[in-house]
């Protein structure tokens, strides 16, 4: 893993073990449920506005998640490439 990988995880594991971090993420999974419960009221031009929203801040709330699946490969990859003799 080089450097600037290793910084970005390690900015990412900070952020997501603060206490505010929790705090918001409450927030937006609230945003989530508000957003779920009006789609059965919205014409389609505003359902797919508002899907994006849902997206979007599901993808926010996945963050986390996807930065440890990444640096476990990261460092999955270094390791191997530390102990593979064809690896160039």
């Amino acid at each position: 893993m080089d450097e600037a990988d290793r910084q970005y995880f390690e900015a990412m594991e900070r952020l997501f073990s603060y206490p505010e971090w929790k705090i918001l993420e409450d927030d937006i999974k609230g945003w989530l449920e508000a957003i779920a419960a009006q789609w059965r009221t919205l014409r389609p031009d505003q359902l797919a506005f508002e899907q994006g929203r849902y997206d979007g801040l599901e993808q926010v709330l996945k963050h986390g998640e996807i930065c440890e699946k990444l640096k476990a490969q990261a460092l999955a990859d270094a390791a191997d490439s530390l102990t593979d003799p064809h690896e160039v």
